[in-house]
C-alpha cells in the first residue's frame, strides 16, 4: 500500500513518514500542495493521501478538491488542529474520507488508515444485492459494560455498503455521526460523564477525572448495566438510525453548529453538520439521524 503524505513543515513530514513506514506501508512525501497534486497526476498506484489542512501555498481543502478531480477514487485523510475544527466539517462534506487531529499517536493513524482502506476495498468487491429487499431493519440492545463501538460500527458499515445506495463519502460521514452518537449515549447518557472532566487532571498519572470516573462506573452495575438501544432502518429513500440510552437525557437546545476550540464537544457539532435530519425525543435520551438517498446512483461512484 502506497500512501502520499503532504505537510509543509519538514519535521512533521519526516515524523509522519517514520510512522507510516513503521506501520508497514510505503510512504511518498510531498512538501506542499502543488507537489502533491503533481504526484497524484503522475502516479496511478497511490492508495491514500494524508494531507495537512493548513499549508502556505495550497491548503488542504484545495488539495482535496483538485485530487478528486484528478483521481476521484483516491481516499483523502486531512490533518488539522482543534482550534480549526470548522474546516473539518467542510472537508468531510467535500469528500474527505476521514481526519486526524494533531498531535496524534501511531495507533490513531493506524486506525484511520485501516478503516479507510477496508472501506474502499470492500466497496470495490461488493455485489449489488439491493434488489433483494425493500426495507431492512437491524436492532441492537447492548449494556454499556459490553458495548464495543468499533464492532457495532463495522456491522452497520457493512450493512450500509451492501444494502443502501450511499456513496463512499456519505457513508464515511454517516458512520462518523453514528459513532459519535453511540459514544454520547454510552459515556454521557448511561455513564453520566461530564465533558469538562476531560480538562481535570488527577494526581501525577496524567489521567483525567473523565477517564478515572469512566473506569469506576463501568464497574458499577447502576451505570454499567444500562442499555444502549440502536435501530437501523434502510429503504430506497433514506437511511435512519436511532440511538437511545437509559440516562438522564440531554438539553438538546444547546447543540451548536460551530466549533468550540476545545478538545471535546465536537461530536454533537459533527452530527448536526453532517446529517440531513436529526430528531430527539422529549428528554434528549434518544437521537434519530437521517440520510436521504438518491433515486439512482452509479455503483462505482465515490463522491
Amino acid at each position: 500500500m502506497k500512501i502520499l503524505v503532504v505537510d509543509d513543515q519538514p519535521p512533521i513530514r519526516l515524523s509522519l513518514k517514520q510512522m507510516v513506514e513503521k506501520l508497514g506501508y510505503e510512504c511518498i512525501l510531498a512538501c506542499d500542495g502543488e507537489e502533491a497534486l503533481q504526484v497524484i497526476d503522475q502516479r496511478d498506484d497511490l492508495n491514500m493521501l494524508i494531507c495537512d489542512m493548513h499549508m502556505q501555498d495550497i491548503d488542504g481543502l484545495e488539495v482535496l478538491q483538485n485530487s478528486k478531480a484528478i483521481n476521484p477514487k483516491l481516499p483523502v485523510v486531512l490533518m488539522s488542529d482543534y482550534s480549526k475544527d470548522e474546516t473539518i466539517i467542510e472537508a468531510l462534506r467535500k469528500g474527505a474520507s476521514d481526519y486526524l487531529v494533531k498531535p496524534f499517536e501511531m495507533m490513531q493513524l493506524e486506525s484511520v488508515i485501516i478503516q479507510v482502506e477496508e472501506l474502499f476495498q470492500n466497496r470495490a468487491q461488493i455485489i449489488n444485492n439491493r434488489h433483494l429487499i425493500n426495507n431492512l431493519e437491524l436492532n441492537f440492545e447492548i449494556p454499556s459494560q459490553d458495548l464495543e463501538v468499533h464492532k457495532v460500527q463495522a456491522i452497520l458499515k457493512n450493512t450500509l455498503q451492501i444494502y443502501s445506495q450511499i456513496s463512499n463519502k456519505d457513508l464515511l460521514n454517516f458512520t462518523l455521526t453514528v459513532e459519535e452518537s453511540m459514544l454520547n449515549a454510552h459515556e454521557h447518557g448511561n455513564l453520566e460523564l461530564v465533558s469538562d472532566w476531560k480538562e481535570e487532571f488527577i494526581g501525577t498519572s496524567g489521567e483525567t477525572r473523565f477517564d478515572i470516573t469512566k473506569k469506576e462506573r463501568l464497574q458499577n452495575p447502576t451505570y454499567a448495566k444500562r442499555v444502549v438501544k440502536i435501530k437501523l432502518c434502510i429503504n430506497s429513500r433514506k437511511i435512519s438510525i436511532s440511538i437511545e440510552d437509559e440516562g438522564q437525557g440531554y438539553p438538546v437546545n444547546v447543540i451548536g453548529s460551530d466549533a468550540t476550540g476545545k478538545p471535546f464537544g465536537m461530536g454533537l457539532m459533527l452530527i448536526k453538520n453532517l446529517s440531513d435530519n436529526i430528531f430527539f425525543n422529549e428528554s434528549g435520551s434518544r437521537i434519530t439521524i437521517e440520510k436521504f438517498l438518491p433515486k439512482k446512483q452509479n455503483e462505482n461512484t465515490d463522491s
